[in-house]
Parts: C-alpha cells; sequence; structure tokens
C-alpha cells in the first residue's frame, strides 16, 4: 500500500477515537482541533505540522458550538483530514521536516482546508442521523435500568460503538481518495511558498470566528473569503 493509504487508514481510527469525545464519551476536550491535530501530525510524524493546521482550525471554528440543538460542524473529522491532506501534500513535495516546512506548509494549508470544508459539512449532517439512532439506545437504556448495572453499561457502549463506527468509516470513506488524490498530485505540482496566502487565511479565520457569533454559516464564509483573499495576495506576492 502506498504510503497515502496507510496513512489515510491511521487518520481514520484515530480520528474516530477522537471523535467519541465530542458527545460520545470522555469529554475532555480532546476532539477540539487544537489536540487532534497535533495528534494526527505526530502519527503520520510530523507533529510541528500539526500544531499549525490545529491552530488555524480551532481560530475558524471557535465560535462555531453546540447551542441548543444546532450541530456545529464535525470539527475533529475536519481537523483529521486537513492534517492528514497537509502532511501526504508536503511530504510528495518533499517539504523539509521541523520548522524548515512550515514556510511550504503556509501554501499548503490554506488548500487543504478549502479541500476538505465540504467534507466537514457532510459529516455535520452525519452526525446528526447518528444522534438520531443514538437517541433510540438511549430509551432501550432507560427501559433497561430495573434489569441491573450490567446491562445498563452495555446499552450505553452500544451508543458509543455507533458513533465509533459512523465517524471511523466515515473518515475511511473521505481519507482515503482526498490522501492518496494529494499525494498524487502534490508530488507532480511543486507550489511557491508565498506567506501571504497564509497570512489570509488567517484574517478569514479571524473574520469567521467573529461571524460565527451571528450566524451559524462560518464554514461557507470562511470559504470564499479565504480563497478570494489568499489568491488575491498570492497574485501580489507574484
Amino acid at each position: 500500500m502506498s504510503a497515502a493509504l496507510n496513512g489515510a487508514i491511521l487518520v481514520s481510527v484515530a480520528g474516530g477515537v477522537l471523535s467519541l469525545d465530542r458527545t460520545a464519551a470522555f469529554q475532555v476536550m480532546v476532539s477540539r482541533p487544537i489536540v487532534t491535530a497535533p495528534v494526527i501530525g505526530y502519527l503520520l510524524g510530523h507533529p510541528l505540522w500539526g500544531l499549525v493546521a490545529g491552530a488555524v482550525l480551532e481560530l475558524l471554528l471557535i465560535g462555531d458550538l453546540p447551542v441548543g440543538r444546532y450541530v456545529p460542524v464535525h470539527e475533529t473529522a475536519l481537523s483529521a483530514l486537513v492534517t492528514g491532506i497537509t502532511v501526504v501534500a508536503l511530504e510528495g513535495m518533499g517539504a523539509a521536516d521541523g520548522y524548515a516546512g512550515l514556510k511550504s506548509e503556509m501554501t499548503v494549508l490554506p488548500l487543504a482546508v478549502l479541500i476538505a470544508l465540504p467534507v466537514g459539512k457532510v459529516f455535520q449532517k452525519a452526525d446528526i442521523i447518528t444522534r438520531k439512532m443514538n437517541a433510540r439506545l438511549f430509551e432501550r437504556a432507560a427501559l433497561s435500568i430495573d434489569a441491573g448495572s450490567a446491562v445498563l453499561l452495555r446499552e450505553n457502549l452500544k451508543g458509543a460503538a455507533l458513533f465509533l463506527i459512523t465517524n471511523t468509516v466515515a473518515l475511511l470513506v473521505t481519507a482515503v481518495p482526498l490522501m492518496t488524490g494529494a499525494e498524487y498530485v502534490f508530488t507532480r505540482f511543486a507550489l511557491k511558498p508565498f506567506t501571504a496566502a497564509f497570512a489570509a487565511l488567517l484574517l478569514a479565520g479571524a473574520g469567521a470566528a467573529a461571524w460565527s457569533i451571528t450566524t451559524g454559516r462560518s464554514a461557507y464564509v470562511f470559504g470564499a473569503s479565504a480563497a478570494v483573499a489568499g489568491a488575491i495576495l498570492t497574485w501580489l506576492a507574484l
């Protein structure tokens, strides 16, 4: 198997486990981008690249909170995908590891975010469906209270297993084509590392964080503003 395919499988399994922290179990914030992305980066051999990706994604999604019945964008899956795509792309370009590779990441990361954003919205819809299915398991768990703690524990574990399987499979289905595609493309095309494009991404992320206070469409606003600002500033840097 190719390195990208191996990485996609690793990203899917790790992302599925970390996704449990969102609602199904633990809830100690390891599912947030600032933690998930560095973990994925570490597993793929580039923790520093993951740390940068996590910081940017945390800025983007910090205002997208689960208030009331609103289900936010699946930040864990998005972080895993963006980090996986970024690492595969940088390796394909032959970027140096550590701080030397950060200049190249400033060009690749915005592209990885724009590629993965639509998938993040798909995960959001899938998360809603999974929660509805989990509600049925909750009803069964409530009915099993009198049957003893062992039965109750089993019903609760079924709910966690549902989230784990759903997120892992969904990540596998999306990570394999995106990461193998990135490996194929970026080994053939080298991008000039313009820091202006990365600066545009940060500015767009800050704007999306502020915009998300009044609207739930921050991902769309971010994607459009990042694409336009990055293109303009990169063109000016030529």
